[in-house]
């Protein structure tokens, strides 16, 4: 639609409102769709994790169980089903976080691969038979009194970086170089769980 004294290929006034106005309304809704798009916290937390009884690392319970340190294959009676965050939805937490594809363990990937149960060279991001894993953030320092359940007490081993359970009243750790679990140099961790 043209007025009377607009010459065609040239703008008036009332026209580039007018395309201002469509614009403005597309931005607006592209702003709506980016904020639903956004992650939530229901959707950063990735459970299935268990808590060996055997030798209290944490590890992805999802078969093949992985080889443990203490001997046979991980166990999960009496675990907790715990929850870790993806590092990619961020939040507070360290990063780096990655499950060994040789024994299931959940371990701090920041330096070189240590002991490892099921692979003599360390620990593995990836096999034959699995793919590569993911990053996960681990959560630490004071526990949060935001209405979620978590437990406190974890550590990173500073022997094969394995995340394991070390709070009041632990058993005896496991560690696959040899002994207990040594968490000296650990930063305070605490997990999400829920009773299953």
């Amino acid at each position: 639609m043209t007025e009377e004294n607009e010459s065609p290929g040239r703008s008036t006034r009332r026209g580039f409102l007018g395309r201002a106005s469509a614009l403005s309304g597309l931005i607006a809704l592209a702003g709506t769709v980016a904020e639903v798009a956004q992650p939530s916290d229901a959707f950063a937390v990735v459970a299935g994790f268990r808590s060996c009884p055997k030798c209290q690392t944490l590890w992805s319970a999802a078969p093949p169980y992985g080889n443990c340190p203490a001997g046979g294959t991980h166990e999960e009676y009496g675990s907790w089903n715990y929850s870790v965050k993806e590092q990619p939805d961020g939040g507070a937490g360290q990063t780096d976080w990655r499950i060994c594809a040789a024994c299931e363990c959940l371990w701090w990937s920041g330096t070189l691969a240590k002991a490892c149960s099921g692979d003599p060279n360390g620990h593995r991001i990836s096999s034959r038979t699995r793919p590569k894993s993911r990053y996960y953030l681990v959560e630490y320092g004071t526990v949060p009194s935001d209405g979620l359940l978590r437990q406190a007490g974890w550590k990173s081993c500073d022997n094969c970086s394995a995340l394991y359970f070390a709070g009041p009243g632990a058993p005896p750790s496991r560690c696959p170089n040899g002994g207990a679990h040594v968490g000296v140099y650990s930063w305070a961790y605490n997990l999400r769980y829920t009773v299953s």
